[in-house]
């Protein structure tokens, strides 16, 4: 049986079963090459989707926003094939095709450092030499867990888990000795990547939630042409240079698009095009959100291991004065140590109250990092700055209470606390 599919405008005959794959080496080796995934009737689709019946087909390249993304997916599976390869007890995470480029989230037994970057770049570079055929497979949802356990491949037995229910096939796509749950799109090969960058490694928790385990998350950008690679890397340093990296965790600090009259001018200089100036302040966003998450999980880290622990420690001594007091002079009054124990039960509980809202909104606005960065940089703004803000008052408060040589710190508890300087 044949099926009509509609290529913008054109109308040709194929046999149905017929892969976007093949209908794009049918039109020529250059489309085919550079093809990346198809959009069936406005879907996005993987390149060895069949085709059964007749449909509007288009095949997506690099040029298209949805190519880049299968592009950069594929890019993702290569660092995690890349890093399986150097660290084999490596669990995996997710790795998803972002904005500007892609990411893989990795369970490791030691932080990554910025040296280990090259390493794992070029394992990833030989990868893509070999060239590998990347194949689409299902299992069902009892098999699919059952590979991953084998795997010990804990983070993916988990993503089943909650898909299991549904009784849908779960799909995997396989290069070489390295296997990945994955929805897809992926290119054909692992050849048809050129050229790849790592950008940097950072901590990021599972799922965003600060009560899961700490990740390691490898950042990384892929072009079809060195060339375009190049041009990318430089426009980041120049970005770096006017600034657009520079950020203060304050209030006023989320960026915002350039006024009309600055837009006009950078694109009229051919500095920034519109794009780019989008990428250029989501990269800001990404720091933005990145320094304040750090920030308000060193301030819970301080407040629960250091300063609540010397308010308990400074309490207790306070009681005992006062007891010693009353034993040596019966009937003392003891006011001022039961006035001062007031007090510091009055800011441990307020601390300890805030401390958890604190948690709770920064796991809430790391969540929206992946799906809405601009979301979650205004949560961090709005609420998690508000909240850190309360911390500190009750935290200076205590302090001002509590004799120096109690607290643990000089070092960095006055500088990190004190909101008044």
């Amino acid at each position: 049986m044949s099926i009509k599919v509609n290529l913008k405008g054109d109308s040709k005959e194929f046999e149905s079963g017929v892969s976007v794959a093949e209908i794009a080496k049918s039109i020529g080796a250059g489309l085919y090459k550079a093809a990346c995934a198809g959009k069936v009737d406005g879907e996005v689709v993987d390149l060895r989707t069949p085709l059964t019946k007749d449909c509007n087909l288009e095949i997506l390249t690099f040029s298209e926003e949805e190519g880049k993304k299968a592009y950069w997916h594929t890019a993702a599976h290569v660092l995690a094939q890349a890093v399986k390869r150097l660290f084999p007890d490596a669990k995996l995470a997710i790795g998803p095709a972002i904005d500007n480029g892609f990411y893989y989230d990795i369970d490791l037994s030691r932080p990554l450092s910025q040296e280990d970057l090259p390493k794992i770049e070029a394992e990833m570079k030989k990868i893509i030499k070999e060239n590998l055929p990347i194949e689409r497979f299902e299992l069902a949802p009892n098999e699919a867990k059952t590979l991953m356990q084998e795997q010990d491949q804990i983070y993916k037995v988990e993503l089943i888990e909650e898909h299991a229910d549904k009784g849908e096939a779960i799909s995997f796509y396989k290069q070489g000795e390295f296997t990945d749950l994955c929805a897809g799109p992926h290119l054909m090969a692992t050849g048809n990547l050129k050229a790849v960058k790592l950008t940097n490694a950072t901590a990021a928790y599972w799922r965003g939630d600060s009560n899961n385990k700490s990740l390691q998350r490898v950042y990384g950008i892929a072009f079809p042409k060195t060339a375009e690679l190049e041009d990318y890397l430089e426009r980041v340093e120049e970005a770096k240079k006017r600034g657009l990296y520079n950020l203060v965790s304050t209030p006023d600090a989320l960026p915002h698009f350039i006024d009309e009259k600055n837009e006009k001018l950078l694109t009229s200089h051919h500095i920034f095009t519109d794009a780019e100036l989008h990428s250029r302040y989501e990269i800001k966003m990404e720091n933005y959100v990145k320094t304040l998450h750090i920030e308000a999980n060193t301030l819970v880290e301080i407040i629960q291991k250091d300063l609540l622990p010397s308010i308990t420690t400074y309490m207790e001594k306070l009681a005992q004065t006062a007891s010693l007091k009353k034993s040596v002079v019966p009937g003392i009054s003891v006011s001022a140590e039961a006035s001062l124990l007031s007090r510091l039960t009055e800011l441990a509980e307020t601390m300890t109250k805030d401390l958890e809202t604190l948690k709770a909104d920064t796991a809430m606005a790391e969540y929206e990092v992946d799906k809405d960065l601009l979301k979650s940089a205004k949560l961090y703004q709005s609420v998690v700055l508000t909240d850190m803000e309360k911390v500190r008052v009750s935290a200076d408060a205590a302090e001002a209470l509590i004799p120096d040589s109690i607290l643990p710190y000089p070092t960095y508890g006055k500088l990190l606390f004190s909101i008044s300087d």
